[in-house]
C-alpha cells in the first residue's frame, strides 16, 4: 500500500470542501456524530468537480497519468476501441494439475467498419473486466469453475437529498454549487453498537445533471422543471451498507442480485440518518426518491413532524415490485464475481488470483474481492491498485 500511495500521491488533508461535503461535515457535527477526512490521489488543495468525468487539470493521479504512462514507458502496447471476445488455451500439465494455460486473447474492434479480429499471444493474461464482464469472458473461453458469476455483491445505496437556497442563513453554505469541490473529502460512519461492525456510511456522490434527473420521481412535468431549476443548490447525501445480499452474473447485461433484509433495515435507517444530517446543516427541504416525491419543508416544521416524516421512510423496491411507490436502488461498487478461495472448491482463483482452470491467467481488481470492509471507498484509485499490487508481487 505504501508503494501505491506514493505512486498515486494519496493526501489525507483537503483545503476546501464543496458544498455537499460542507453539508456532510456541517449536519453531523450539529448532531453530535463523529465526521472522517478520506484519503484522495490528488492534492490537498485540489477543488475540482469533473474528477469523475476526467480531472481536466490533470491533479488527480489515475491510471492515465500514473499506470499507463509507466507501462508505456517500459514498452506497453495500449490498444483501444477493442473488446476480448474469448481467452486462447494450450494444453499444459501444471503445478496445480491444470489441463490448460492461458496463451492469449481475441479481441474486436468496437468499431463495426473493422471485420478483422485481433490476436495477441502473451505468457501471462491478466483479465480487468470488472466483476459485471469478466465472468462473462471466461464462460465464453469454456471455463466452468462454479464460482464464476456467483457471490456477487453490489454495495447498495439509497440517497437523500436537501435544498439550500442561495440566501441560506448559513454563510458558509451561501456559495457554490453540488458540482464543485472533491466529490467524497469526508464521510459518517453509522455506527452498529455492541462492539459490532459500522453498519452503513454516509457520503456525498457525483451527481451530474442526467444522473439527477433520473433519480429525480417524475410527479408532474412543473415539478421536474422545479427540481431542475434547483439542481446546482441541491445536496445528496447517500447511505451505504455492508453488503449482506449477493447476486449472480447471469450474461452481458443480465445479472440477478436480491438484497438481505438486514441490508433493507440498515439502509433504512442510515436513509433516515442522512436526512437528519440535511435538515440539521438547515435544509429548506429534504426528501428521498421515492415514486411518490416524498419530501418534508423543513421551514416551521416541528419535531414531531420530522419524526413522523422520518417513521414513512422505507427502502422500497424497484418499479418491477407492482408496489404503490417505488425507487431506485443504486449500486456503488461490484465486487466478488471470481472470488479468491484455498482451493477450486472454495473460490475461482487462488490466493495470487491466478485461476484454478488455467495456468497464467489472472483477474484482478475488485473482481475477486469480498466486500469486507464498506468504510472503503473500493472506486477510489488506490483501492484496487492496492489489490493488483498484492496479486502480481504476492504475499
Amino acid at each position: 500500500m505504501d508503494a501505491v500511495f506514493k505512486r498515486l500521491g494519496v493526501t489525507s488533508g483537503c483545503e476546501e470542501e464543496g458544498i455537499q461535503n460542507k453539508v456532510l461535515r456541517k449536519g453531523c457535527e450539529k448532531l453530535g456524530y463523529k465526521v472522517e477526512p478520506v484519503s484522495r490521489n490528488s492534492s490537498e488543495g485540489h477543488f475540482c468537480g469533473s474528477c469523475g468525468y476526467g480531472c481536466r487539470t490533470g491533479d488527480k493521479r489515475g491510471t492515465d497519468t500514473t499506470w499507463l504512462v509507466d507501462a508505456v514507458a517500459r514498452g506497453a502496447v495500449i490498444i483501444t476501441g477493442c473488446k476480448a471476445e474469448k481467452l486462447l488455451f494450450s494444453d499444459a500439465a501444471g503445478a496445480k494439475g491444470n489441463k490448460k494455460r492461458c496463451v492469449g486473447v481475441v479481441a474486436a474492434s468496437s468499431n463495426p467498419k473493422i471485420a478483422r479480429k485481433l490476436e495477441v499471444r502473451a505468457k501471462v493474461t491478466v483479465s480487468a473486466c470488472g466483476s459485471l464482464l469478466t465472468p462473462v469472458l471466461l464462460r465464453g473461453s469454456g471455463l466452468k469453475n462454479p464460482h464464476i458469476g456467483k457471490n456477487l455483491h453490489l454495495h447498495p445505496i439509497a440517497m437523500a437529498w436537501g435544498y439550500f437556497p442561495p440566501d441560506t442563513p448559513v454563510p458558509e453554505l451561501q456559495k457554490g454549487k453540488m458540482y464543485e469541490g472533491g466529490i467524497i473529502t469526508s464521510l459518517h460512519k453509522v455506527e452498529a453498537g455492541d462492539g459490532l461492525p459500522h453498519r452503513a456510511i454516509l457520503e456525498t456522490p457525483l451527481m451530474g445533471v442526467a444522473a439527477a434527473g433520473t433519480q429525480f420521481p417524475w410527479v408532474s412535468g412543473r415539478d421536474m422543471k422545479e427540481r431542475m431549476l434547483k439542481y446546482g443548490r441541491t445536496v445528496h447525501i447517500f447511505s451505504l451498507v455492508r453488503d449482506r445480499g449477493s447476486g449472480t452474473v447471469h450474461g452481458e447485461r443480465r445479472i440477478a442480485y436480491h438484497m438481505d433484509p438486514a441490508n433493507r433495515e440498515n439502509q433504512r435507517e442510515s436513509l433516515r440518518r442522512a436526512l437528519r444530517v440535511l435538515v440539521a446543516a438547515g435544509a429548506t427541504e429534504v426528501g428521498t426518491h421515492r415514486s411518490d416525491g416524498q419530501r418534508l419543508k423543513c421551514e416551521g416544521a416541528s419535531e414531531k413532524a420530522l419524526e413522523e416524516f422520518l417513521d414513512g421512510v422505507t427502502v422500497v423496491r424497484g418499479p418491477q415490485s407492482k408496489s404503490e411507490t417505488w425507487s431506485l436502488c443504486c449500486t456503488a461498487h461490484q465486487m466478488g464475481s471470481c472470488r479468491m478461495g484455498a482451493t477450486a472448491e472454495d473460490g475461482a482463483v487462488d490466493a495470487r488470483g491466478e485461476s484454478w482452470e488455467a495456468e497464467r491467467l489472472y483477474m484482478n481488481g475488485l473482481t475477486m474481492c469480498y466486500p469486507c470492509h464498506h468504510a472503503i471507498n473500493h472506486q477510489n484509485e488506490p483501492t484496487p491498485m492496492c489489490c493488483c499490487c498484492w496479486t502480481t508481487y504476492g504475499s
